[in-house]
């Protein structure tokens, strides 16, 4: 095979790729930045000093995300935070005098609205520190000082902003409480969102828990996944397996 017929085939193989050499916007929290504390590579690296799980080219970690944009020639941008929430903090709603509105980042504060213009793909996954920071509200809430409400808001702007762009949710895993997943699936509903259920999914492999996981099957995971003894966030590991079930579903939105 001569190499215009190599560049004939691999321009094929790109046009079949609905992914490849688009936009993706990763928007959460620790989960999807990358929490790595106590990580020490075979070099005696850890953090951005670690080739192994931190990408220098791109300065990111490397989160799901990653590993999908990689994969599929993406341009990515990770907007997610440690410690993140997508609500203003109910610490800051209480004592807006001592608490600042951008302790913990709200995504629905001003990040939603700097999304750029090069954007073909949203992936939202927030809950696991709005269930202990923010006011849970209801369904028709139109502020950001619930977390119904914060996404209320997130999706009505995007939808108008981004009309054609793919939006996705995922309802995390680990820590969420049961409310806080049912906004999740409530709200994305509601605005005709699709959402990824890393907690009910049957059709999903468990990383770091899942609704219903027996006891002994839970641990063997979260032994295996976390980063360390004592930090139960997602290893590089966890977040390649993830990668793969997470980019099926970009692939159907």
């Amino acid at each position: 095979m001569d190499i215009k017929e190599l560049e004939k085939e691999l321009e094929a193989l790109k046009s079949a790729n609905v992914l490849w050499g688009k936009s993706l916007i990763a928007c959460g929290d620790s989960f999807t930045e990358g929490d790595f504390t106590g990580f020490v590579d075979s070099e005696g690296k850890s953090g951005k000093e670690s080739d192994y799980i931190f990408d220098k080219e791109w300065g990111v970690y490397k989160t799901y995300p990653w590993w999908i944009a990689r994969r599929n020639n993406m341009r990515l941008k990770n907007l997610a935070k440690c410690g993140g929430t997508i609500a203003i903090t109910k610490e800051h709603i209480a004592e807006p005098d001592k608490v600042e509105r951008d302790t913990r980042r709200p995504f629905s504060n001003l990040t939603y609205k700097n999304l750029g213009d090069d954007v073909d793909y949203i992936l939202i996954m927030y809950g696991l520190n709005d269930s202990f920071h923010t006011n849970l509200g209801t369904i028709d809430d139109g502020t950001n000082e619930t977390f119904y409400g914060a996404w209320n808001v997130v999706y009505k702007y995007l939808i108008e902003r981004y009309p054609t762009a793919k939006i996705g949710a995922i309802v995390c895993n680990g820590g969420l409480k049961t409310e806080y997943a049912n906004a999740v699936r409530e709200t994305a509903e509601k605005w005709g969102i699709p959402y990824l259920d890393l907690q009910r999914d049957k059709s999903v492999p468990a990383t770091l828990g899942k609704e219903g996981m027996g006891e002994e099957a839970y641990k063997m995971r979260y032994d295996y996944f976390r980063v360390a003894k004592n930090n139960g966030h997602p290893n590089l590991e966890a977040h390649k397996y993830m990668s793969s079930y997470v980019e099926d579903f970009l692939r159907k939105l």
